[in-house]
């Protein structure tokens, strides 16, 4: 088994005064290509699809290419002598920037730097390698001690983010967490991302689900807890198979409790009612709040038919009594749609 190695240090090049994305690129060739990689990434993901000069739609793209598939190689060379934030926010990075090339589309009107890793990510699955040789890296480790809650979190979301399912890595997280004597270190954040992470690539593992369940449960208050975590948290339980009954429960009477829902999106309110659906937990009161809401809302505009489709579906299928208003709003949406 391998020992986490150390990192020499190195200077830091200023990219957080860069601007634009190709202005990080600019730095770290003028650095000679020898600069803080996990700030490199961390940047780039923070400039990508922000307005660029227009000059930038003029660059070279063969050439950015060149430099960038130059600096994919210079991340894979040096995966050894990575500390454990390196590698989160590296792998976080690229996950990042991928999804969000993803999310445009092939149509969009991208600068040169989006354009080159548009062609390397999407196209050409450079960083599949990355990925594989940062994963096989992790699992070599004799301990994961050494990573915070944040990063392992970073970790399983980026590999799931990019659908890399690495059977190995999941495990290897999953124990860690499990060994854990406490899951304090852990922010809502951070416990949603990592059971949404393993339900999205199947890979579901009950011992961390239940200890996470257990964590969620016991806390005071879920006043923590962000709509997206909440949705995320009982999507993944949901999708997993395990119906936990008292976090459904709990997660339930937190919503029940809270004087507006309108920081939930549609999709947080789809997903939610969906999750307790899928589950079989019929919590009345909760279905009863999220269609009071949805029917009190002006316009569904912002729902997305897939949205529509789970609320539907969900209040459907649950055990609970017929609510017409909610229906009659979505037929009469429909409708208006439609003609």
């Amino acid at each position: 088994m391998l020992q986490e190695p150390s990192r020499n240090a190195r200077p830091m090049k200023k990219f957080k005064d860069a601007h634009t994305a190709i202005e990080v690129v600019q730095i770290a060739e003028q650095s000679k290509f020898d600069f803080d990689l996990s700030a490199f990434w961390n940047s780039i993901s923070k400039k990508f699809g922000k307005n660029q000069p227009h000059d930038d739609y003029h660059q070279d793209r063969g050439e950015m290419n060149r430099k960038l598939t130059q600096i994919f190689e210079i991340t894979q060379r040096e995966v050894p002598s990575y500390q454990s934030k390196d590698l989160s926010l590296i792998i976080h990075g690229i996950a990042k920037i991928a999804f969000m090339l993803k999310e445009a589309g092939s149509t969009r009107n991208r600068n040169c730097v989006e354009a080159a890793l548009y062609s390397l990510l999407l196209d050409n699955a450079i960083h599949r390698g990355l990925f594989d040789t940062m994963a096989n890296h992790i699992v070599a480790l004799e301990s994961m001690a050494t990573f915070s809650s944040q990063s392992l979190a970073n970790i399983v979301w980026a590999f799931a983010k990019v659908e890399l399912p690495h059977q190995e890595l999941f495990d290897k997280v999953a124990h860690h967490i499990v060994s854990l004597q406490s899951l304090e270190g852990f922010n809502s954040q951070a416990l949603s991302n990592t059971v949404w992470a393993f339900a999205k690539v199947e890979l579901p593992h009950q011992e961390l689900f239940s200890k996470i369940a257990e964590h969620i449960v016991e806390l005071p208050t879920l006043n923590g807890f962000h709509p997206q975590a909440i949705a995320n948290t009982v999507w993944a339980f949901a999708t997993a198979g395990i119906a936990h009954e008292a976090l459904f429960d709990k997660i339930a009477h937190h919503i029940v409790e809270l004087r507006s829902l309108n920081e939930f999106t549609s999709q947080h309110l789809s997903n939610t009612v969906w999750a307790f659906a899928t589950a079989g937990i019929a919590h009345e009161a909760l279905f009863d709040k999220i269609a009071h809401h949805i029917v009190s809302l002006q316009t569904l505009d912002d729902f997305k038919p897939q949205h529509i489709s789970n609320t539907v579906w969900a209040f459907a299928n649950a055990d609970i009594p017929f609510h017409e208003p909610l229906f009659e709003k979505i037929s009469d949406f429909i409708v208006a749609f439609n003609s």
